[in-house]
């Protein structure tokens, strides 16, 4: 009875551990879970409004790092190393399945910010705060060079998993 009463308590231990991972601010490359060498890259070298964000092979470019800004509320910017005056954004605001993610002057806007939340297994999920119910992933689930970032509803799909790694350059 003690062990179960033990072992209950080292997960909901890990589960809150879990649950309150936070990322520092700084500069990160933002790879699939399953296909870490696709990264999330806007498809100008120098992104502007309404750019793609895409996944492409890692080609050590600066249009394929981002800046990851903690805002007040505990979400987060992700913003072009490339051109930081540009994040990641919802297209129009669209909260719906589909909705295509650009890059956008960024101004705040929950369309523009977003919930990072680690999974159990050390991958992460990115969130829009607008609506958190929707996270990014490849559109229509497949990764390949060139594939758009797609909304979906949040749930539990490898293919919404993302790693997130501290890059050592920085601009």
């Amino acid at each position: 009875m003690m062990k179960k009463i033990f072992v209950l308590m080292v997960a909901i231990f890990a589960m809150a551990l879990t649950a309150s991972a936070q990322i520092a601010e700084g500069t990160y490359m933002i790879s699939h879970a399953d296909y870490p060498a696709h990264v999330l890259t806007t498809k100008n070298a120098k992104p502007g409004n309404r750019e793609a964000v895409v996944l492409t092979k890692w080609a050590r470019k600066d249009n394929q790092l981002w800046q990851i800004k903690k805002n007040a509320d505990g979400t987060y910017a992700i913003l072009s190393l490339a051109n930081p005056a540009y994040g990641i954004n919802v297209c129009e605001a669209l909260m719906q399945n589909g909705a295509e993610i650009i890059t956008w002057n960024w101004t705040g806007y929950a369309n523009e910010n977003w919930k990072i939340e680690k999974q159990s297994n050390g991958a992460y999920l990115i969130m829009v705060a607008q609506d958190k119910s929707f996270c990014i992933r490849p559109k229509n689930g497949k990764v390949s060079d060139n594939v758009p970032l797609e909304l979906t509803k949040a749930k539990s799909d490898r293919k919404m998993e993302w790693n997130i790694t501290k890059a050592s350059r920085q601009k």
